[in-house]
């Protein structure tokens, strides 16, 4: 099923149906409000980093990037200064603790 364009689209006229449109397009409303509050607090924290520790927001992305994605691999070999800022940040060659987290 194709989704029709703007144009095409006609509006239920099921009550409930028009209650879950409502709903859904609610719940999406509030997932955006979530993740613009998210950046502001990534950008703070950022700012952070940068005003403390003087770290690059170039180093601080490729930090975040790997943690997030494991990417450590395909990036080491890019940049000596990321590799030893991530070694001595984690100590343990990438692996979450999980002993904390018990």
């Amino acid at each position: 099923m194709s989704a029709a364009t703007e144009s095409e689209f006609e509006l239920p006229s099921n009550p409930d149906h028009l209650k879950r449109i409502k709903g859904a397009i609610e719940e999406i409303v509030g997932h955006e409000r979530f993740r613009a509050d998210k950046q502001e607090s990534i950008k703070d924290i950022k700012t952070m980093l940068k005003e403390e520790f003087d770290m690059p927001p170039a180093l601080t992305g490729k930090l975040v990037k790997a943690f997030h994605d494991d990417a450590y691999q395909e990036m080491i070999g890019a940049n000596s200064t990321f590799e030893y800022v991530r070694e001595a940040v984690l100590g343990d060659g990438g692996q979450e603790d999980d002993s904390e987290a018990a």
